[in-house]
C-alpha cells in the first residue's frame, strides 16, 4: 500500500485548489490563578505529573493524525490513551523552567501560544517552557484549523484543541504544586541499533518495508543512536521522574491502524514506569527523527503491527533500564531558557519545480504566524535545542556543534511549532521525501542553525 505522506501533498493541492481559509481565535477557559512554588535556598526543586489526553469518541468522530492514506476515517476505538507529561524545575536562584511532552503528532503555534497565555500567571512564557511532541502518527488530529490539515485529516473541532490545552496546562499546574527538593543526573549511551535511515535506499518509506534485494548502508546515511536519560531524584534518592531521549520516527503503526494509540513512546513509558513504581512520572522527548525510522517493517495485518510496536517499545524500556543506573548528577546547578523568533514566510515547493508560494499564500495554507520559535533551555550540564519541525540527522549534528564542550546537547523536535523538514543541502539536491518535506529551500537547514545560534548566544548571557 503506497501512503500518502503529509506536507509535499497537500501543499501542491493547496497551490492548485487556492485558498478559503478563515482564522476563528480559539477560547478556552482559563486556569485558576495559583501561587509560583518559592524557591529553595539550595539545590534544584523538581515536580512532575502527567494527564490523560485521550479524546473522548463517545463526544463525536475523532480523526487519527500524519497519514494521508487514512482518508480521514474516523478513530473506531483506543488502542493505548495518550498522555501529556511534564516536569518543572526550580534551580537554587529561583528560575524555573518546564518541560512537557504530549502525545501528539506535532505542536502547532497556536496550540504553544494558548498554553503560554494559560500558565503565565505561574511564571512560565515562551522562553522556559518547552512544548514537545513525541510525534506518534496514530495520535488524534482535530487540534489544528489549518486549511491544509484540516482538507486531509479532518475539522478542527474546538473542544479537542481545548482538551489537549487543559492537559497541558493541568499537568504542569500540578508538577509544579508538587516540587520537593531533588538531584537530576545524567547518563547517554550508544545501544544497539533501533532506529535507521529512511533516507538510505534500503528503506521503502512508501511501504514502510525493507526490500529483500538491498542492502543497508549504515555509513552513509548514519543515524543518532544515542539513548539519553535524565533522572530527577528527591532528597531520599527516590526517582520522582525520568526523561527518555531517543531520534526515532513513532510509525511502527501503519495507516492501517485506526486504534488511537501513543505508538512505541507510550508503550516505552508505561512499562519504564511500571518497573520503576510509586508513581515515578515517564517522558519521552524525540530528537533528529526526519531521516530516523524504527526497526520493525510494517506488517501485512494490524495485529500483527500492534505486536511489533509492543515488543519494540518493551525493548526500548529494557534500555533504558539498563542505561539507567549510569545517571551521575549534573555539575552544573542552574536552569534557564530564551527563545528567538525567525521568519519563515515563503514556502518552496521543491516536488512542483520549485515553485515558491507567495508569503499571504504560505500564511493561509501553512503557518498560523510566520514568526517560528527556535529554543534552548538550560537544564544543568544539559542544553536542549527545540527545533519546530523535524531536522534530519546532519541537521542535528550541526545544531549540537554550536554548544560548548563542557555541556551535553539534545536536540527536541518536533516542538513549539511544526515547519516541516529540515535538511543538509546536499540532502535537499538529492531528493526523497525528506527534500520535498522541506518547505523553505536548499538553505533552510543553515537557516534553523543561524536562528539556534542567537537563541544560544542569548541563553548564554541571560543571568
Amino acid at each position: 500500500m503506497k501512503s500518502v505522506r503529509l506536507l509535499p501533498l497537500i501543499l501542491l493541492t493547496a497551490a492548485l485548489l487556492g485558498w478559503r481559509f478563515f482564522f476563528a481565535a480559539a477560547h478556552a477557559e482559563n486556569a485558576p490563578v495559583g501561587p509560583v512554588a518559592p524557591p529553595a535556598a539550595a539545590g534544584y526543586r523538581v515536580g512532575a505529573a502527567q494527564q490523560d489526553i485521550t479524546p473522548d469518541l463517545t463526544a463525536g468522530p475523532v480523526n487519527l493524525h500524519c497519514y494521508g492514506d487514512r482518508d480521514k476515517r474516523p478513530a473506531t476505538g483506543v488502542l493505548d490513551p495518550l498522555h501529556v507529561r511534564a516536569v518543572t524545575i526550580a534551580d537554587p536562584h529561583g528560575k524555573l523552567v518546564a518541560l512537557v511532552s504530549a502525545d501528539l503528532c506535532y505542536i502547532n503555534s497556536e496550540l504553544r501560544d494558548r498554553v503560554v497565555e494559560r500558565l503565565a500567571p505561574y511564571g512560565f512564557d515562551e522562553n522556559n517552557l518547552l512544548l514537545a511532541a513525541t510525534h506518534t502518527h496514530s495520535g488524534c488530529a482535530n487540534y489544528d484549523r489549518r486549511w491544509i490539515v484540516t482538507k486531509f485529516f479532518g475539522d478542527f473541532q474546538q473542544r479537542i484543541f481545548d482538551h489537549i490545552v487543559d492537559g497541558v496546562v493541568n499537568a504542569v499546574i500540578e508538577a509544579q504544586r508538587k516540587m520537593q527538593p531533588a538531584t537530576i543526573e545524567v547518563a547517554s549511551a550508544e545501544i544497539e541499533p533501533m532506529n535507521r535511515s529512511r533516507r538510505d535506499p534500503a528503506f521503502d518509506i512508501n511501504t514502510g518495508t525493507h526490500p529483500a534485494n538491498v542492502t543497508a548502508d549504515p555509513v552513509r546515511y548514519p543515524t543518532d543512536r544515542f539513548l539519553t536519560l535524565v533522572r530527577f531524584v528527591d532528597a531520599n534518592g527516590k526517582p520522582i521522574a525520568v526523561n527518555v531521549h531517543y531520534s526515532s520516527h513513532a510509525t511502527i503503526l501503519s495507516p492501517k491502524n485506526l486504534q488511537i494509540s501513543a505508538d512505541w513512546p507510550g508503550e516505552m513509558c508505561a512499562r519504564v514506569a511500571e518497573a520503576l513504581g510509586d508513581g515515578v512520572i515517564v517522558s519521552f522527548f524525540n530528537g533528529s527523527e526526519g531521516d530516523a525510522a524504527p526497526l520493525p517493517d510494517w506488517a501485512n495485518d494490524v495485529q500483527t503491527e500492534i505486536a511489533q510496536m509492543r515488543q519494540y517499545g518493551r525493548r526500548m524500556a529494557e534500555h533504558v533500564l539498563h542505561v539507567l543506573p549510569q545517571t551521575r548528577p549534573v555539575h552544573k546547578q542552574f536552569v534557564g531558557g530564551f527563545t528567538a523568533r525567525r521568519n519563515f514566510d515563503r514556502v518552496t515547493m521543491r516536488f512542483a519545480w520549485g515553485i515558491t508560494l507567495p508569503r499571504w499564500l504560505t500564511h493561509q495554507l501553512a503557518s498560523l504566524r510566520p514568526d517560528a520559535p527556535f529554543q534552548a533551555m538550560r537544564v544543568g550540564d544539559l542544553v536542549l535545542l527545540a527545533v519546530p519541525g523535524e531536522p534530519t540527522t546532519a541537521v542535528g549534528k550541526q545544531l549540537k556543534a554550536l554548544v560548548a564542550a563542557d555541556s551535553l546537547p539534545l536536540v527536541i523536535a518536533p516542538a513549539n511549532d511544526y515547519l516541516g523538514y529540515f535538511t543538509m543541502p546536499d540532502e535537499y539536491a538529492a531528493g526523497g521525501y525528506e527534500a520535498d518535506s522541506t518547505l523553505f529551500g536548499p538553505h533552510a537547514a543553515q537557516r534553523v542553525v543561524d536562528a539556534m545560534s542567537v537563541t544560544l548566544s542569548n541563553l548564554e548571557n541571560s543571568p
